[in-house]
């Protein structure tokens, strides 16, 4: 949005320089009181004043608005990065509980075999 309204405005501003340019042209020498060729003048001046100041806030949105896109994209690597760590780890977890318990299963099977089961909660 930023640089669209930069955009325009500098568009506007260009055009007032050629209008202001067109003006210095056609103006009139005048008198040593009062000259429409100074004015004109001056007013070319100060309007190319205004279109580089705008010209450089252009740049300045420009570059601000490609910083942001970098470091939007290093945040979404950073974020795919840590989200593909953090699947390894599960994955990892996942395999490891499996295993601990295939090795308790076998831990209760032997146990069984060496001691039968109590009936009644150890009653009899």
């Amino acid at each position: 949005e930023e640089k669209k309204k930069s955009q325009e405005s500098a568009k506007q501003v260009q055009a007032e320089v050629l209008s202001a340019e067109k003006a210095l042209e056609k103006a009139d020498n005048g008198n040593i009181f009062y000259s429409p060729k100074k004015e004109a003048k001056k007013k070319l001046v100060e309007l190319q004043r205004q279109a580089k100041k705008v010209k450089a806030s252009k740049a300045k949105v420009e570059l601000s608005a490609k910083r942001e896109l970098e470091e939007a994209a290093r945040e979404k690597d950073k974020v795919i990065k840590e989200a593909s760590s953090a699947a390894a780890k599960r994955q990892q977890a996942e395999k490891s509980f499996g295993e601990s318990e295939k090795d308790e299963a076998a831990l209760q099977s032997s146990l069984n075999e060496l001691e039968p089961p109590k009936l009644f909660f150890g009653l009899f």
